[in-house]
């Protein structure tokens, strides 16, 4: 019998789209919570007067696995 592996849809936060497979912990977070991490990557982008959200998007889940 054969596993069907059923992958959770894509969220899109600030036209990053966060995959579980590539963001997990970011997943998590935007699954409970859009809101707060939405308003967390605008907080970080504006500390470092940038428009990247996805540069922020990768920074923070790297903390999150690694701090």
């Amino acid at each position: 019998m054969t596993m069907i592996n059923k992958e959770e849809p894509p969220i899109i936060i600030l036209d990053v789209e966060l995959t579980e497979e590539d963001f997990p912990k970011l997943y998590k977070w935007a699954k409970k919570n859009p809101k707060w991490l939405e308003e967390n990557l605008k907080s970080m982008a504006d500390a470092e007067n940038s428009d990247n959200y996805a540069m922020m998007a990768v920074c923070l889940e790297s903390d999150l696995q690694h701090g």
